[in-house]
């Protein structure tokens, strides 16, 4: 009995290890394919969010494949901004980076969960300075 509750106290662990959002230092951040750091946004020479992701990440800018049932009417890849949905990829050319903490890309069921229908296609997540 102590060795099945000692392997049950194990996997509980490793499973509460493994989903923990570790707050990876920005070093470490930099260069992911799902986020854009501050760091990074500084050393472009660009001034826009939209000129930061084509530069930095284009492939954010592409739809993959057919949006499901559940996504109909949705034109494309959605913004948010500070956990506000705002729109859709025009959004991206109204924001300075200077103003952009972090960005990251969400795939259709990330998005779908964090902000419910309409993201069939994803969604670029802003995070300003002063959301932070």
């Amino acid at each position: 009995m102590s060795t099945r509750r000692n392997l049950l106290t194990l996997a509980v662990l490793l499973t509460l290890a493994a989903c923990a959002t570790g707050g990876g230092t920005e070093e470490q951040d930099r260069g992911s394919r799902n986020r854009i750091v501050r760091a990074e946004l500084q050393e472009i020479p660009v001034t826009t969010a939209f000129e930061a992701v084509r530069q930095l990440r284009p492939n954010w800018l592409r739809q993959r494949g057919e949006a499901s049932i559940s996504a109909f009417g949705s034109g494309g890849i959605r913004v948010v901004i500070d956990s506000a949905p705002q729109g859709e990829l025009e959004v991206l050319e109204t924001i300075r980076t200077d103003q952009i903490e972090e960005m990251r890309f969400l795939n259709q069921s990330e998005a779908s969960v964090r902000y419910g229908t309409n993201f069939g296609y994803g969604a670029i997540e802003i995070v300003t300075r002063k959301g932070r």
